[in-house]
């Protein structure tokens, strides 16, 4: 057994937590047109990369990560920049207490290196960064997808949506461009 300071039960339920999203986020892709894996390794000359779940669609190549413990805005920012230099999209999934500690990291970097320091004139500002797309994933009691500024999608809407380019930055809040739809 691999301990990691918690207590058995609440181990099993991050993992369980955990492959229950990779099954069903690589089923979603599935449905979505892709070749679909979970724990894909990946490597280019310069670093090397395991994607929680890997899809690919055509010339579009999808790494998401699923993420359930603890992990620094700079480690989040480092691996999303690997993926970008290999032309790799990717996604980060998140569990509500890891994308509250996340998004307060990124707002205080926003507020740091966007405002000096000082809130903008308005009094408020989405939290996210561009560089890192992100959004909360909860499995039970149904499956939801919520992130900052009252966003809400399904699964297979937001996989869709990252996958043609529709995923955007706002604002600091990650929305889905409905107007780049082909009807």
């Amino acid at each position: 057994e691999i301990s990691l300071g918690l207590v058995g039960s609440e181990m099993c339920i991050r993992d369980r937590w955990h492959l229950a999203a990779k099954i069903l986020v690589r089923s979603v892709l599935e449905d979505l047109g892709c070749r679909a894996s979970v724990e894909v390794p990946g490597s280019s000359e310069t670093s090397r990369w395991k994607a929680d779940v890997w899809g690919e669609r055509g010339e579009a190549k999808l790494a998401i990560e699923i993420q359930r413990s603890y992990q620094s805005l700079r480690d989040y920012r480092t691996r999303q920049k690997k993926y970008r230099a290999e032309g790799i999209k990717a996604l980060w999934l998140l569990r509500q207490e890891r994308y509250s500690t996340l998004t307060r990291s990124m707002s205080k970097e926003r507020l740091r290196t966007e405002f000096g320091g000082k809130f903008p004139p308005a009094g408020h500002f989405g939290p996210c960064l561009a560089d890192v797309p992100i959004a909360m994933l909860e499995l039970e009691p149904t499956t939801t997808i919520t992130g900052a500024g009252f966003f809400t999608a399904s699964l297979p809407d937001l996989l869709e949506a990252v996958l043609s380019d529709r995923f955007l930055c706002v604002d600091g809040l990650w929305c889905i461009d409905l107007s780049l739809i082909h009807i």
